[in-house]
């Protein structure tokens, strides 16, 4: 502690980060003028975990290493519109 050492710098690596997002879209007439359009969005497909970065403060020996977060779930999102 207090020295520079001989690690490089940014020579700490997190894990990757993927994710798949996919869309569904499907427009019904009702009638002349009249759309229905309903919509389906689905975030981070196949729930895939995503760490966050290891704590990479030598100060806090608790913290230091480990990964203490990770992104978001998967997110799904419906909707309909009606267009006239």
């Amino acid at each position: 502690l207090g020295t520079f050492g001989n690690s490089g710098r940014n020579s700490m690596i997190g894990p990757s980060d993927w994710g798949t997002d996919a869309g569904l879209l499907k427009n019904f007439p009702i009638t002349h003028g009249y759309n229905v359009a309903f919509k389906a969005e689905f975030f981070n497909l196949p729930n895939h975990t995503n760490f966050g970065e290891p704590g990479a403060t030598f100060t806090s020996t608790s913290s230091f290493g480990k990964i203490q977060s990770a992104g978001s779930p998967r997110v799904i999102q419906l909707s309909g519109r009606l267009t006239f």
